[in-house]
């Protein structure tokens, strides 16, 4: 693996809160120990603080240990409370700073610009300031929400000036990256209607400095849970459902997932009453979800969230993964992690999604496509699926998903990552 420097620090989302972020920490955290790094730390909010929020999580006695060599710190609040915020920040920021301040060779990932990229950037700044020349490389990795949450928002609110701090934050970084060429694209458009506002440079630079660098997979759980048939019979058992004979979504339950498109492409079909829908996975539109199935309690089932053996086992023992996705205005898929994760289950079941945003580079289009906002062409792409194709037809389809979602290993990610760093230096 491609080393720049002894420690990494990852300033991040982390356990138990249930989102990419989080799960992309622990496996860049993971491969960078098996690479060769030293030192691991992941630098992230207080417990209290997590389970105070309003962020889905994870009940603390399923999340699996870190392994030995990854620390996980979480410090806690300075100042009093007459300090009205922003007492985790300087928390967050002081303590990376000190560990800089040990002569060790650091590469610092940030996940989420906002606002993590800024306690990296604040903290390496901090140690320069006060005469130390720390040997730190700094990557800034910019997600969906990063543009559509505060990008997008200040600009339709004539907030130009946040937007520009969000930018100009990323860029101070050595290396920004953003998780698709869709978000890439999108990030360097709205750089130009901060620079058409303001008179500033930041498109230009976007597009000479800014790569991608793709959600990093721990593909090996996934590719080796197919081989223990004992999970995946007891998951199913579990849930009373049978191999290759239920539609699986199992993403977070929001609106612009496309779950209600989903119900009503089900019943649809000529698969409604056949088989179940099955509906994973905890969100905002949850609820509405739930009312949407109303008087089909029987063949549309809600389990609410799954640890990552039963995701994994349910992922390969579906006869199909919809996830057929559509654009809203405060929500976008930058990627689609969940549909690489199923590529890499395995199994008879195809995936059906759409080409909004980013999935198509998830999928490389090893899969079912439907317009979104469509029940009717998902209707059509479900019956296709467990009524139409082959078994043989829809293993293969199998197998060539899951051959090209292997670029999204974590260690090849991690590695093609610190290269572009190297490059960028």
């Amino acid at each position: 693996m491609t080393m720049v420097g002894r420690r990494m620090i990852i300033i991040a989302r982390a356990d138990p809160i249930i989102c990419r972020h989080a799960a992309e920490a622990r496996n860049l955290a993971e491969a960078a120990l098996q690479g060769g790094f030293e030192q691991v730390r992941i630098v992230t909010w207080p417990l209290a603080t997590i389970l105070e929020s309003t962020l889905p999580c994870k009940q603390l006695s399923r999340i699996s240990p870190y392994s030995e060599g990854i620390v996980v710190d979480r410090p806690e609040a300075l100042a009093g409370s007459q300090v009205l915020d922003g007492r985790l920040l300087q928390a967050m920021t002081g303590h990376v700073s000190e560990m800089l301040m040990d002569g060790v060779p650091t590469t610092i990932v940030s996940l989420y610009l906002v606002p993590h990229a800024q306690v990296a950037v604040d903290a390496v700044q901090s140690v320069r300031r006060s005469g130390v020349q720390p040997d730190v490389h700094t990557i800034a990795e910019a997600v969906g929400s990063d543009v559509t949450g505060i990008v997008r928002c200040a600009l339709a609110s004539g907030h130009f000036g946040a937007a520009q701090q969000v930018l100009g934050t990323f860029l101070a970084n050595d290396c920004p990256v953003a998780v698709s060429e869709y978000t890439r694209s999108i990030i360097i458009d709205h750089a130009t209607e901060v620079d058409h506002a303001l008179g500033t440079h930041y498109a230009p630079q976007m597009g000479a400095r800014l790569r991608v660098s793709y959600p990093a997979i721990d593909t090996a759980s996934f590719i080796n849970a197919e081989s223990n048939r004992d999970l995946i019979s007891q998951t199913l058992a579990r849930y009373r459902l049978l191999e290759g004979k239920f539609i699986l979504f199992l993403s977070r339950v929001l609106e612009a997932k496309g779950v209600a498109d989903l119900i009503e492409g089900y019943r649809r079909s000529k698969l409604y009453g056949m088989v179940p829908l099955v509906i994973a996975g905890t969100g905002d539109f949850l609820e509405q979800a739930q009312a949407l199935a109303t008087g089909d309690e029987q063949t549309i089932m809600f389990l609410g969230a799954v640890d990552e053996q039963e995701k994994r086992a349910l992922m390969h023992g579906c006869g199909a993964f919809a996830l057929p996705t559509k654009s809203l205005p405060d929500c976008t898929a930058t990627f689609a992690v969940a549909i690489a994760e199923k590529m890499l289950s395995g199994g008879s079941g195809p995936v059906i999604t759409t080409r909004v945003g980013g999935a198509c580079e998830a999928t490389g289009d090893h899969c079912l496509y439907v317009s979104p906002g469509r029940p009717d062409e998902i209707a059509a792409s479900l019956e296709r699926a467990l009524l139409l194709m082959s078994l043989d037809a829809r293993r293969e389809l199998s197998e060539s998903a899951r051959s090209y979602a292997m670029q999204f290993d974590c260690a090849r990610v991690l590695n093609n990552l610190l290269g572009t760093l190297l490059r960028a230096a």
